[in-house]
């Protein structure tokens, strides 16, 4: 008998693992999953306005945050000048009466002119001056309108009493008649464009004349601030 014969035997022979079926045996094929790690499975987080992505355009502190921009200037040391304070409450006093004046000047003028669109392009779309305007019955175009009307009535009566309403007499009358109309409507439209560039003319200068004298009320408070800084009579700033 050899000596190796039980060497073999124990390399041959397989004991059967707790006497199991051999179907209840463990498999040799290990599933691909088998080696794969499982991570937990993290919270999903919802996306709110304090955790999402910043916006390179998007100023810093939120979109409801004005950007940051240079501090203001502080107010000059002679702004409390009382005299200054009077000039400038002048200033806007005299800002909204001039304009008050040129408006009440505007929409007197183009009622009587009495062209609504023009209204509506310079006192606005729902002004009602524009209406008034359109339904004056004694405006301007209005006037020429009804006087360019009579006109034509009076010729064709006395035309047509002369036997000549379908003469070559008469269409050259009437050629006249509109020529002398059209001439009459662009007079008053020169007329209406005029008085509103001399309205212009006096808002400019109402408001040129304010704002020269509010730079003269500060200059003078200039003045008086540094006068009373470098007599000692006052801190700088001081009234």
């Amino acid at each position: 008998m050899s000596l190796y014969a039980p060497q073999q035997q124990r390399r041959l022979r397989r004991p059967n693992q707790g006497n199991q079926p051999r179907s209840a045996q463990p498999s040799r094929f290990i599933s691909p999953q088998a080696n794969t790690r499982v991570t937990p499975r993290q919270p999903v987080q919802r996306l709110t306005e304090a955790n999402q992505p910043g916006d390179p355009n998007q100023p810093p502190g939120g979109p409801n945050q004005p950007p940051s921009g240079p501090p203001a200037a502080p107010p000059s040391p002679w702004a409390s000048d009382p005299i200054l304070l009077q000039a400038q409450a002048a200033y806007q006093q005299a800002l909204a009466t001039s304009q008050a004046t040129a408006a009440a000047r505007q929409q007197q003028l183009l009622t009587a002119y009495g062209d609504p669109a023009l209204a509506r392009s310079i006192l606005g779309a729902d002004s009602p001056y524009a209406t008034a305007a359109e339904q004056n019955p004694f405006s301007t175009l209005a006037s020429l309108r009804y006087g360019y009307g009579q006109a034509q009535n009076a010729l064709n009566e006395n035309l047509n009493k002369a036997n000549l309403f379908y003469s070559s007499t008469r269409g050259n009358a009437l050629n006249e008649q509109a020529r002398g109309y059209q001439e009459q409507t662009y007079g008053a439209g020169q007329e209406a464009q005029a008085g509103l560039a001399s309205i212009a003319e006096m808002l400019l200068g109402s408001r040129t004349d304010a704002e020269e004298a509010r730079r003269a009320a500060e200059e003078d408070a200039y003045e008086r601030w540094l006068a009373r800084a470098l007599s000692g009579g006052g801190l700088p700033g001081g009234n």
